[in-house]
C-alpha cells in the first residue's frame, strides 16, 4: 500500500503571469525574483502517517522563552528542526537577517520594487 499524501498542502502555487492575472504582475515578478522563491515554489510531499507521528512525538525547547527546537521521532529516527536547519535545507542563506520588519519598511521595500497599493 502506498503511503497516503496529504492534499492540497502539495499542490505548487502559479507563478506565472497571463492575461487572467494581470492586477497581481507586480507582486509576481518580486516573488519570482525573491530569495526566497526556493521555499515558495518546494514540492515536498507530505504524508498523512508521517505527519501525525511526528506531530504524536514532537517536543519544543524554548531558549529564553522562545522556541528555538522541535524534536521528534518518525520511524524510529530521530529528527530536529531549527531555524538553522530550515534555513539550510531551503538555501535561505538568512541567519545573518532581521527577524521582524516594521509595516513602514515593508511598505518601501513593495514600492522600491514597483508594486503599488
Amino acid at each position: 500500500m502506498d503511503p497516503e499524501i496529504k492534499t492540497p498542502h502539495n499542490y505548487q502555487q502559479y507563478l506565472g503571469q497571463h492575461s487572467k492575472n494581470t492586477d497581481f504582475h507586480p507582486i509576481i515578478d518580486i516573488i519570482n525574483s525573491s530569495k526566497n522563491l526556493n521555499i515558495l515554489t518546494a514540492d515536498a510531499p507530505i504524508y498523512i502517517s508521517t505527519l501525525r507521528e511526528f506531530w504524536e512525538n514532537a517536543k519544543l525547547s524554548l531558549q529564553n522563552k522562545k522556541p528555538f527546537l522541535i524534536t521528534s521521532t518518525v520511524n524510529k529516527g530521530h529528527m530536529e528542526i531549527t531555524t538553522e536547519s530550515i534555513s539550510t535545507i531551503f538555501h535561505l542563506e538568512d541567519m545573518t537577517c532581521m527577524e521582524t520588519y516594521s509595516k513602514n519598511e515593508l511598505q518601501a521595500k513593495f514600492i522600491e520594487r514597483g508594486y503599488e497599493g
